[in-house]
């Protein structure tokens, strides 16, 4: 009997020395450390995949903003030059406004010295006619 005991406590000394290789001194039974012991392992893993997921999510924003900034600046660069053929067409505008309003001055003096010569003329031939008239008269 003495025997079985010696047993007893042998296989009891076997389990302990077992157990300290688990993360508890707490007697946890085998299905509870093999369960423990996959969910540990499973966490890691899962762990591990957002690692990746992160890395690769940060690389694509960075890429994205990275694609982002150049596009700002491509506009940037296309708004100051339309800004500048908006200007440059203001003051082609402005030039072309500046012309026709001295060409309409010039016209209208033109227009007007040659109302005066019409009527210097007009009254050149009302004279000349009367001076015709008065001298069949005369005749």
């Amino acid at each position: 009997h003495s025997e079985w005991i010696e047993d007893e406590d042998k296989h009891h000394e076997d389990h302990r020395q077992q157990q300290q290789h688990k993360p508890t001194s707490a007697n946890i039974p085998d299905d509870l450390y093999t369960l423990l012991t996959t969910l540990q392992n499973e966490l890691s893993d899962t762990k591990k995949l957002l690692s990746k997921e992160l890395s690769n999510t940060k690389k694509v924003l960075a890429d994205t903003e990275s694609e982002l900034r150049q596009k700002l600046s491509d506009t940037k660069a296309e708004l100051k030059e339309t800004k500048m053929e908006l200007s440059n067409t203001k003051r082609e505008l402005f030039d072309t406004k500046k012309v026709s309003s001295e060409t309409e001055k010039v016209m209208k003096m033109e227009l007007s010295e040659l109302q005066q010569k019409l009527a210097h003329t007009s009254a050149e031939l009302s004279e000349a006619k009367k001076r015709i008239c008065d001298g069949d008269r005369i005749g």
